[in-house]
């Protein structure tokens, strides 16, 4: 797999915002490719440095959008001889789920594999369960759910919100991807005094402290390794968090207390 080019200065002045600035030029890189071509140029690197760069951002609305020709260039220079390898790095499937899950479908699980099989061949041969997806990296998920929460308006706050309960507490979901969790069946089972815990509870727990440590080095950032809106996203988040998970987050309240002060 190719590597990713290390970061210099202007590329760290554009990386917060490349959610916004980079996917229509790469979704246009054939179509109309001077437009990537003089990003790179500003930065300093080849287009195929910034397709690398930048391919978290790209990869979801590339297959949200059946851009396969751009997402085939992608996984080429990535060294994937199959273009589903792509997806299979959770780097690139956790912000791709997390777009998926938004948008307004009868069942996300459906679209999800309709989407991955119209770009490559190689899902048809694979275990078409959205569980499958979601375990591979349910922490991950959960925390860039809680991130897209802290940085979106109040109407997409909301939605956001609405599918993290969906997800991890409503009935028909917990049917259907309950054993996505079973590394938490002990938690989800029992709180250790009899009381039921729902998932959502459990994977809180789980993965709290790692989240409020990430979080709170980005907020705390004295390096200045991290833009002043990635921080407020974070901040925003861990309140989410805090909002969501109740008594869930009672363990690491004193951590987080001082951020949201």
């Amino acid at each position: 797999m190719s590597e990713i080019p290390v970061a210099k200065p202007v590329e760290r002045l554009f990386s917060p915002f490349w959610a916004s600035i980079a996917i229509e030029p790469v979704k246009d890189l054939l179509s109309n490719p001077q437009t990537i071509q003089y990003m790179a140029e500003l930065l300093e690197i080849s287009v195929n440095d910034f397709l690398l760069l930048t391919q978290a951002y790209t990869l979801p609305w590339l297959l949200l959008w059946q851009k396969a020709d751009v997402i085939e260039r992608i996984a080429s220079l990535r060294g994937d001889v199959e273009v589903w390898r792509v997806y299979w790095d959770t780097k690139n499937l956790v912000p791709t789920l997390g777009l998926l899950l938004l948008q307004n479908v009868p069942d996300v699980g459906k679209f999800t594999w309709s989407l991955f099989r119209k770009v490559s061949p190689g899902f048809d041969n694979m275990p078409q369960h959205f569980d499958d997806l979601i375990k591979a990296d349910v922490g991950a998920l959960f925390l860039h759910l809680l991130r897209l929460a802290g940085e979106a308006d109040e109407v997409k706050k909301t939605r956001v919100s609405t599918h993290i309960s969906r997800l991890f507490n409503s009935n028909s979901y917990l049917q259907k991807y309950r054993h996505a969790m079973l590394w938490t069946a002990d938690r989800i089972k029992s709180n250790g005094d009899g009381k039921t815990k729902k998932p959502f509870g459990a994977v809180m727990e789980e993965f709290i402290l790692g989240w409020v440590t990430l979080m709170s080095y980005v907020i705390n950032d004295i390096r200045n390794e991290h833009s002043s809106s990635e921080k407020r996203r974070d901040l925003r988040a861990i309140e989410e968090m805090v909002r969501m998970g109740k008594s869930s987050t009672r363990l690491v309240r004193p951590q987080v207390r001082p951020e949201i002060n």
